[in-house]
């Protein structure tokens, strides 16, 4: 890890952990002033925006460090998707001629018995 990128890393798990404490803090003393429940939202306020801030932190590590295991994983495309319409799916099958025939119920890319990709059309 470059030192930019730790830095980056740094500076996101300070601002989670700021911002949540001090939402939960702000949030909590709201509450109290508008309730007249002097320490209690104050208290529960500091404790969720610790756990809020925990949560932060873990979900920043496992996009960040472990990029293989957060919660934005890429989506395989499969191969010879390109060039498709935009009416049909990737993964759907394209029937071939009208129905009758030798070809009838096959679509392209069928497979045959050795296991080979054949194209019928």
């Amino acid at each position: 890890m470059g030192a930019w990128r730790a830095a980056a890393l740094a500076s996101q798990f300070g601002v989670a952990v700021v911002g949540s404490l001090v939402g939960g803090v702000v949030a909590g003393q709201l509450l109290d002033r508008r309730l007249g429940t002097a320490p209690a939202c104050f208290l529960a306020g500091l404790l969720l925006g610790l756990v809020a801030s925990l949560y932060l932190i873990y979900t920043i590590y496992r996009v960040q460090v472990q990029p293989g295991r957060g919660a934005l994983r890429p989506t395989a495309r499969p191969a010879g998707g390109a060039g498709r319409s935009s009416g049909q799916s990737e993964g759907a099958p394209r029937p071939v001629g009208g129905g009758a025939g030798d070809h009838a119920g096959r679509t392209r890319g069928d497979v045959d018995e050795a296991g080979q990709t054949r194209d019928i059309g």
